[in-house]
């Protein structure tokens, strides 16, 4: 409003200036006189008679303009203190069970984020780091425990009520601009818990700058985003690398081994689509590791970069190794009692593979291993299988009529402590060279032979600017020779 009063005042003091130094000019009186209100007062009390249609209107044009310049820098010093009253909120409880909208200084909102940090309450529309669209709740801990279904209620008519932030753009050009209320609006607020990192919430809020907002959403306690109540990798932040680093420390480790984990650092460097996250790891043993978990973001979103892992040993202790359960003898079906249990899988082309039982089937079992931040499941046919190992270290051996094998006295299959043992490494003579790779499926593959030990090999290709990795056992490997280059 105040635009446009502003706008005719100095459209009103331009037209009378200029008629007023056009007289005086046909009359061959000084012009600059009239530039400076008061100066060519004289003037026009000589020549009234035939000036003052002109003088009032310049003089209605100024006093317009200190009106509009008055009214627009009392707004800016106390928002909110428009006479008019703030609307109820009964007028909105028809709209609870709705999806959470409403209008945010005269644009549309409809939230596609809510979260509440710290007792900060964040309810954008649009990404980035400054949302076109916000409105934002300091509530400190007036909410209380939120272990169950807390309401929290505003008064218009209350004071020293929680700030209230509400940010918008004009249009796409126009800066951000932000409007503050601690008074003259009314909220009723309701939270509950709802899994992990979440809260199921209802609002409803009126201002008395227009503002409205009713229904209800689902608010994240940290900066994650799930879809369809499964985690969502693609969302750009460090608190999703730093969830992806739990998960991972839990896959790796037996269940039930880690004590506590400790978050050292996380960096997320978005152009070059790449991330690290350090952690300390303490076991219920009292060993102490730190570990470096490199990231990377590819179509699926952010998943841990397996070659990268970097795990240091801080504290070992020295124990005695526990007596494990004596062996067991079962049928393929009896394994079905143990899926979910992680496993390693003894005799058979995926000897000494480890991961988690997750089927058993006529011919047989189904291992899942973790591959980034998804999985691949491994398919074990009982063709030369003779058991499982479970963690604690007990065999379950399968009898020799249904795998058809010819010994099931297999040493226990421990990883790292065959790692410690000196095996013969084939291919080592081509370690950084240029290598073709025949597999016993028929395909082959040509690049860098970059690592080589006596269970498995990784082979680096090329592919435009950067490279792929791939891992295979030595068992998979019919031939690998070098490749001379013209």
């Amino acid at each position: 409003m105040w635009e446009l009063v502003l706008l005719a005042g100095a459209v009103l003091a331009l037209v009378g200036t200029v008629a007023l130094m056009r007289s005086a000019w046909q009359e061959g009186r000084p012009l600059l006189a009239f530039l400076l209100p008061g100066a060519a007062m004289g003037q026009v009390q000589q020549h009234w008679t035939r000036l003052w249609p002109w003088a009032l209107v310049r003089v209605a044009g100024l006093w317009l303009l200190l009106v509009a310049l008055l009214g627009a820098v009392g707004d800016r010093l106390l928002p909110g203190s428009a006479t008019r009253a703030v609307p109820s909120l009964s007028q909105l409880e028809g709209q609870l069970q709705q999806p959470l909208s409403g209008v945010l200084q005269g644009q549309r909102f409809v939230p596609d984020r809510v979260t509440l940090i710290d007792g900060v309450l964040s309810v954008q529309q649009g990404g980035g780091l400054l949302p076109p669209l916000e409105l934002r709740g300091y509530l400190g801990d007036r909410l209380g425990p939120l272990d169950s279904w807390q309401r929290m209620t505003v008064l218009a008519t209350e004071t020293g009520a929680p700030e209230l932030h509400l940010a918008w753009h004009e249009s796409s050009q126009a800066p951000r601009q932000t409007r503050i209320f601690d008074q003259r609006y009314a909220l009723r607020l309701e939270l509950a818990p709802f899994g992990a990192d979440r809260l199921m919430g209802r609002m409803l809020l009126v201002t008395d700058g227009g503002t409205q907002l009713a229904g209800s959403f689902t608010a994240y306690t940290r900066e994650v985003s799930y879809q369809d109540d499964r985690f969502d990798p693609q969302f750009d932040h460090e608190e999703v690398l730093r969830h992806l680093l739990r998960e991972r420390v839990a896959q790796e480790l037996p269940v039930g081994s880690l004590a506590a984990l400790e978050i050292d650092h996380v960096q997320l460097w978005r152009r070059q689509g790449r991330g690290e996250a350090a952690a300390k790891v303490t076991l219920h043993s009292g060993r102490e590791e730190y570990w470096r978990v490199p990231f990377q973001r590819g179509d699926d979103g952010w998943q841990v970069h397996s070659p990268g892992i970097v795990i240091e040993v801080l504290r070992d202790v020295a124990r005695v190794a526990p007596r494990r359960a004596e062996d067991q003898a079962v049928t393929l079906a009896q394994l079905a009692q143990w899926q979910g249990e992680r496993m390693t899988v003894i005799g058979g082309a995926h000897h000494g593979r480890r991961g988690r039982l997750t089927g058993v089937v006529e011919d047989g079992v189904q291992i899942e291993v973790p591959v980034g931040s998804g999985y691949i499941t491994y398919f074990v046919t009982v063709q030369g299988l003779q058991g499982l190992r479970r963690e604690s270290g007990q065999r379950l051996l399968l009898p020799r009529s249904v795998t058809g094998a010819a010994d099931t006295s297999l040493p226990v299959v421990d990883l790292v402590a065959d790692a410690a043992l000196p095996q013969p490494v084939p291919h080592r003579e081509h370690l950084r060279k240029l290598v073709r790779v025949g597999l016993r499926d028929g395909s082959s593959r040509v690049g860098i032979l970059a690592e080589a030990d006596p269970r498995r090999l990784r082979l680096d290709v090329s592919v435009g600017a950067g490279q792929v990795s791939y891992h295979y056992r030595q068992a998979e490997v019919e031939t690998l020779a070098p490749v001379t280059v013209p």
